[in-house]
């Protein structure tokens, strides 16, 4: 039964290294001037990570679907460093909205580093 139990913790295990590998890069990567889009980000992973490139100096195209949400997070990630902030309502899993806001984002900054995706 404790073979059991480990296998009830192998997701969270897996989880918790998937958070720590993202942080690690996030952490060693110089992301200053860098374009980066985030979705997701009304909460959890996606405005955690606006908030670590932000940071970072990364100039940043946010992406949620709660336009009050998204002027918070904008407003957020202005103050913790970040040069530029595109916030775009947009739903990520509708492929004319993704269309949209990574042309909206070339638009703007004529290129992308990074797409994080945090549905």
């Amino acid at each position: 039964h404790l073979c059991l139990s480990c296998l009830c913790l192998l997701p969270i295990f897996f989880i918790f290294k998937f958070l720590y590998t993202i942080y690690l890069h996030l952490r060693n990567e110089n992301m200053e001037g860098k374009v980066v889009i985030v979705t997701g980000v009304s909460s959890g992973i996606g405005e955690q990570l606006s908030y670590e490139y932000a940071k970072k100096g990364a100039r940043l195209v946010i992406v949620t679907r709660r336009e009050e949400r998204l002027q918070q997070v904008a407003k957020t990630a202005r103050g913790l460093g970040s040069p530029d902030v595109v916030p775009i309502c947009a739903d990520a899993s509708n492929v004319n909205d993704c269309k949209r806001f990574v042309d909206e984002t070339i638009n703007h900054f004529g290129r992308c580093k990074s797409l994080s995706i945090a549905i």
